[in-house]
């Protein structure tokens, strides 16, 4: 077992448990409360979750059997159609 600390995303439910499923691990602190802050921020066309219902927090998981985000995600440059 490879246990290593990192920062989790943890969604509450409508029941109020914590879903195992919905959890998200992160290396990066600043990652996991960026996702925070756009998955509560209320949008033109998306009801944010409340507040209460979703926060980061440090756990210790098994590296080998879970996926952490490491990585920035960069945007793929955008192909002109017209051009050939």
């Amino acid at each position: 077992m490879n246990l290593q600390l990192v920062i989790a995303l943890v969604v509450i439910t409508e029941t109020g448990e914590i879903d195992p499923d919905r959890k998200s691990y992160f290396i990066n602190p600043d990652h996991c409360r960026w996702v925070v802050q756009e998955m509560v921020r209320e949008k033109k066309y998306f009801q944010g979750l409340e507040k209460d219902k979703i926060f980061c927090r440090p756990e210790w998981v098994d590296a080998d059997s879970v996926k952490i985000t490491r990585l920035n995600v960069i945007p793929m440059p955008e192909v002109d159609e017209d051009a050939e």
